[in-house]
């Protein structure tokens, strides 16, 4: 027994060791600085505003492409349909063309708007311009259909 006699106080001091070592490792529970809490804010912030800004930016791509896939329309209606039609007809299709011409252009304007607008704001303009290509869409639709069925 003797021999052994050494390893009951290393036990003890191994088992002392785990529980101080332990304590030491505990999560503190206490307050949270007004520094952190600033710090957290201002990093909340600008994660917000960089969201923002990416998906303002991706719509503003999308817009550019939607304006470009009108134009590249509004030329194939003219090429299909002009060279066919009488002049009493081409005075209606000017007409018509002249009204999606200005309605693109309205939806121009608002996307120069949108550009300009801040980050924040630019969900404002947002539906008003959603609003502007869905009646865009709808006249070059009822355009287009019209023209097939003079045609």
């Amino acid at each position: 027994m003797k021999r052994y006699g050494f390893i009951l106080p290393l036990l003890l001091m191994f088992i002392v060791g785990v529980f101080c070592s332990c304590s030491e490792r505990q999560p503190q529970t206490g307050t949270v600085s007004k520094e952190e809490v600033q710090k957290k804010g201002v990093e909340a912030l600008e994660t917000t505003s960089a969201y923002l800004k990416e998906q303002k930016d991706i719509y503003l791509d999308e817009l550019g492409k939607k304006l470009d896939e009108y134009d590249k329309q509004i030329d194939e209606i003219k090429k299909q349909t002009e060279s066919q039609m009488t002049d009493d007809e081409k005075e209606k299709f000017q007409k018509k063309m002249e009204d999606l011409q200005n309605k693109r252009k309205e939806l121009e304007d608002k996307i120069e708007k949108l550009k300009v607008a801040g980050k924040e704001a630019w969900q404002d303009l947002k539906p008003g311009i959603d609003e502007a290509v869905k009646d865009l869409d709808k006249s070059y639709d009822k355009a287009l259909k019209e023209f097939q069925d003079n045609n």
